[in-house]
């Protein structure tokens, strides 16, 4: 939030972002200089944000100040896993003893998670 010294009506400010239009259309500042949020974030389409923050007071000559604001969005796990392949198929072939491995699953996802659990459901 900006100040100013003049007094009255001469001492608002006013708030304008300043950016590139695919930004502008995810944020607007308020009255009280708050960068808010017009739309959800998802850091795997737009990690980080930066535009310009524009105060203006109300006199006659207006003045002006203008700052930098980086945002970065942070990664969440909002996407599902994908299995590398979509049916995997173990033919038997000979006896198995018990707890010998019978195929390797893998799955990805597209958030920056390194875990993914697995479960085996009966069904």
């Amino acid at each position: 939030q900006a100040s100013d010294l003049d007094e009255n009506e001469n001492a608002a400010v006013t708030y304008t972002l300043i950016g590139a239009d695919e930004v502008l259309k995810f944020l607007y500042v308020s009255p009280d200089g708050e960068i808010i949020s017009r739309l959800p974030f998802d850091h795997e389409k737009t990690p980080f944000f930066t535009v310009t923050v524009k105060a203006e007071d109300n006199g006659n000559p207006s003045r002006y100040t203008e700052t930098v604001v980086h945002i970065t969005i942070e990664d969440v796990p909002d996407n599902l896993p994908i299995f590398l392949e979509e049916d995997y198929l173990f033919i038997i072939t000979k006896p198995l003893s018990a707890n010998e491995p019978l195929l390797t699953v893998q799955a990805i996802t597209q958030d920056n998670i390194t875990d993914v659990v697995y479960s085996v459901e009966n069904g």
